[in-house]
């Protein structure tokens, strides 16, 4: 087993402990929270994902990659009151494990095969919240995080907010950017990172409170890929980006979309 291998694997299982003591953890904080950062304050969430993803390559002749994506999700958070306007900050984190069609028998994953995973930790801190009732009914969040998966390694902003339709049902909308001047691809000659976005809707759905909420949600990602401008090559020299707008350093292709459909239980 390689040095790679066994970082990966050891990784993997610092990941899964931590993620074990975030779930642990979510009972003691899931109380008085009304609707709560992941959605009827439930702190831990199980979820199965269907997609379809594409990928168009570089060159113009060879034709468009296509696939379908099975995941399996692990989530889990910690959040306490950090300032006395009520603000909630805390970590939230996930792993994510699956198959991806597109990339099946493509040099990007040749040593993976179809296998996919992404492992994640962020800080998420409410903005903004409403109360009716004394109960939350309203919540505006946003969260910076880190992490990697088969494809690159990154940082990402995430934006979102929440809104109790009924005490039973908890919709949540959010927004995710993993800037590409903050991503490192695995594949490639130069390295440079992929440009994301995507776009969720959720609907949660309460089952009681001692039992798991149901959640539904769709999702839409699309990506660009970082390439070097003509005459500034950029990858590999890391004095590259000094002093200067790393956003205007690289040209981006667009590359990929894909769309998600899941649905789990939140705890």
């Amino acid at each position: 087993m390689t040095m790679q291998a066994r970082a990966r694997r050891w990784s993997a299982v610092v990941g899964l402990m931590a993620l074990f003591g975030l779930m642990a953890a979510a009972p003691a904080t899931a109380k008085d929270k009304g609707i709560g950062w992941v959605g009827l304050s439930r702190n831990a969430k199980v979820q199965g994902v269907y997609g379809r993803n594409s990928y168009v390559q570089g060159d113009s002749k060879a034709a468009k990659l296509e696939g379908t994506q099975l995941w399996v999700n692990f989530e889990g958070g910690y959040l306490g009151k950090v300032s006395s306007l009520g603000n909630v900050g805390g970590i939230e984190g996930g792993i994510y494990l699956g198959l991806d069609g597109a990339f099946s028998d493509q040099d990007k994953v040749a040593t993976l095969g179809s296998f996919a995973y992404d492992m994640h930790v962020g800080f998420p801190f409410t903005l903004f919240h409403l109360f009716s009732g004394g109960v939350e009914s309203l919540q505006l969040a946003v969260a910076p995080g880190f992490g990697f998966d088969h494809m690159h390694a990154y940082l990402y902003i995430k934006a979102k907010g929440a809104y109790m339709l009924t005490p039973g049902i908890t919709v949540e909308g959010a927004y995710t950017w993993w800037p590409g001047p903050t991503s490192a691809t695995a594949y490639g000659p130069t390295g440079l990172g992929l440009n994301i976005a995507s776009a969720r809707g959720s609907v949660y759905v309460s089952r009681g409170d001692d039992a798991p909420a149901i959640e539904l949600f769709g999702e839409y990602l699309w990506a660009e890929e970082e390439q070097e401008v003509d005459g500034t090559p950029v990858a590999g020299d890391p004095k590259a980006f000094a002093g200067k707008n790393p956003f205007t350093q690289t040209k981006r292709r667009e590359c990929c979309s894909n769309l998600r459909l899941g649905v789990g239980l939140a705890f």
